[in-house]
């Protein structure tokens, strides 16, 4: 189950289907057959700075956060995943620079997130090549339009 949570002044500006099917999309990519739980969260700057400072010691806002759980709930036997935050403010920017929508953007950013989630990384060079793939074709499996990947 995909948990969406969406900050109430941002409600009518987040296309929440986009989001979600961004996020199963990198979890069908990764495996079809995977049954897990995560939260994605859309938020505002302020929060993700908060967040930013909080757990990464960096004083800045930024476009999203991972929170790896990987936990078994007993009761049903499922993985949690963990918890992905956007910040809608550096996707609205992000998207601005880039020449696409806004939307796509949050996609983009919900897929990185999950990947993130599913143990992809961009620290090494090869990494990042194989997280930027990645990206790039369940992106296209949704048809979602990006004009250009992040530099990292």
């Amino acid at each position: 189950m995909i948990d969406l949570q969406i900050a109430e002044s941002l409600e009518s500006q987040v296309s929440a289907d986009a989001v979600l099917s961004a996020v199963q999309a990198a979890l069908n990519y990764y495996d079809p057959s995977l049954e897990v739980n995560l939260t994605i969260a859309v938020d505002t700057d302020e929060t993700l700075h908060a967040l930013n400072l909080q757990y990464r010691g960096v004083n800045a806002p930024t476009d999203v956060l991972s929170f790896n759980a990987d936990e078994v709930d007993p009761e049903t036997g499922q993985t949690y995943l963990g918890d992905i935050l956007i910040s809608y403010n550096r996707a609205l920017a992000q998207a601005e620079k880039a020449g696409h929508s806004t939307q796509n953007e949050l996609q983009l950013l919900a897929v990185h997130g999950t990947l993130h989630l599913l143990g992809f990384d961009h620290g090494e060079e090869d990494e990042k090549q194989r997280m930027w793939a990645a990206q790039a074709e369940i992106l296209e499996r949704i048809g979602c339009r990006i004009l250009q990947l992040p530099e990292d």
